[in-house]
């Protein structure tokens, strides 16, 4: 079985450098392959080096112009050859308890469409917290599960997996469709990675929850009433997680 990574990035040479720190020994490994696009970053100094280094290390290398991080990951699948494919973006990174033997050998007996793995989230403060991960049916409630630990069949993907209508909420809307097509999800009891906060989500949040509760219309017929009850609690839920002890606490359940 065959693994594909799929980083993207603009001007995170930072972010990259931390992603193939947690991917350098499993590069070796022809079951596992890397893709990186990067979308033209400009480069300074010591991120020459770098990025030469990403770009030799990588199976597969692209910098060009994309229109944004969904157009990117799109990119991504299509150079993609393994059975399976991880979306791991820059900064995020490959859990060190994550082995590829797991994942075969959950697959011995069955080829799902989605395998959903555990997370760590790494906080701008430095807490590290273990994020739940739920089953496909509270995704009508948000992400059931961290998109850095979620291992797409590369078959069902299709050329164009995310929607690029989408500026923050593509992934959730993929997970979206696939789950009201039916498709089969397995759960992998296990860390697969470390996902860094920060990214386009949490700096544009209003935004990011504004495109949730579209998609949450869209696939589940949530009642505009229900959906800014969802939204309001979630800005909630986002506002307790700046308290680190109160984050712990609630993280356990939300």
């Amino acid at each position: 079985m065959k693994l594909s990574i799929i980083t993207v990035h603009l001007n995170d040479i930072p972010g990259c450098k931390t992603t193939l720190a947690s991917l350098r020994q499993y590069l070796p490994d022809k079951r596992i392959e890397w893709i990186v696009v990067d979308g033209k970053s400009e480069l300074h100094g010591v991120d020459v080096g770098v990025f030469e280094e990403i770009a030799t290390l990588a199976d597969h290398f692209v910098s060009e112009p994309d229109n944004g991080i969904y157009d990117a990951m799109n990119k991504g699948t299509r150079l993609a050859t393994g059975a399976y494919v991880l979306f791991l973006n820059a900064g995020d990174e490959l859990h060190p308890d994550f082995t590829l033997q797991r994942l075969t050998q959950l697959l011995d007996a069955t080829a799902p469409a989605m395998i959903w793995g555990n997370c760590l989230v790494h906080y701008k403060s430095g807490s590290i917290i273990q994020i739940k991960t739920r089953t496909p049916a509270w995704a009508w409630y948000g992400m059931p599960a961290c998109h850095q630990a979620m291992f797409f069949r590369r078959d069902i993907l299709g050329e164009k997996p995310y929607d690029t209508r989408y500026v923050i909420g593509a992934d959730y809307d993929l997970v979206c469709r696939l789950i009201s097509q039916e498709e089969q999800v397995v759960h992998l009891d296990s860390l697969v990675s470390i996902f860094h906060r920060g990214g386009l989500s949490d700096v544009s949040r209003a935004a990011s929850l504004d495109e949730e509760n579209e998609i949450r219309l869209k696939y589940f017929r949530v009642p505009a009433i229900a959906g800014g009850i969802v939204k309001r609690f979630k800005s909630l839920n986002a506002q307790i997680s700046r308290l680190a002890w109160l984050r712990r606490l609630w993280r356990r359940w939300i």
